[in-house]
């Protein structure tokens, strides 16, 4: 064993592990599972919406990366505001200076459904969805024309 820690060969990959095994606990803390397979880390969720007899609707959906710049066409925060990003597994939260949203990410393309709203009262709910996140998301509201808010890995971040 005294060669193997020398030369660093075994540390290494147990280093990777920890880090994986750091960010599964986040999942598994918010009823999540994940696994890293092909260096992509994957989450499966237990989503609270039902079908048919009320059994519990289970998804996938892998790591979204570092979301860091919004662009906020429907509560006025205009291109490349910087956004605060906490993902749960599935489950993510989005926060800047003018609104905030939380969704549920779904698929390897992390479909977006869920809410936004401004953070000035009184704020309504939008139902948002998006086909990618990041990505664009359109958010409606009955009787109001939709806008959109789009999340951004990069500060070139248009709504």
């Amino acid at each position: 064993m005294t060669n193997a820690t020398q030369d660093g060969s075994r540390a290494r990959p147990a280093a990777a592990f920890v880090v994986a095994l750091a960010s599964c606990a986040v999942a598994l803390a918010s009823g999540s599972s994940c696994s890293g397979e092909g260096g992509v880390t994957t989450y499966t969720a237990i989503h609270p919406s039902t079908v048919g007899g009320g059994a519990p609707v289970v998804a996938t959906c892998v790591d979204a990366g570092t979301v860091a710049f919004v662009g906020d066409g429907c509560f006025g925060g205009g291109s490349n505001a910087s956004t605060t990003y906490v993902p749960s597994g599935c489950s993510v939260q989005m926060k800047w200076s003018t609104g905030a949203c939380t969704g549920t990410l779904t698929g390897p393309a992390n479909a977006f459904d869920g809410g936004c709203q401004a953070n000035s009262a009184p704020s309504t709910v939008l139902a948002c969805n998006g086909n990618t996140f990041p990505g664009r998301l359109t958010c409606t509201n009955p009787g109001l024309p939709s806008c959109n808010i789009s999340f951004c890995t990069l500060s070139s971040c248009p709504p």
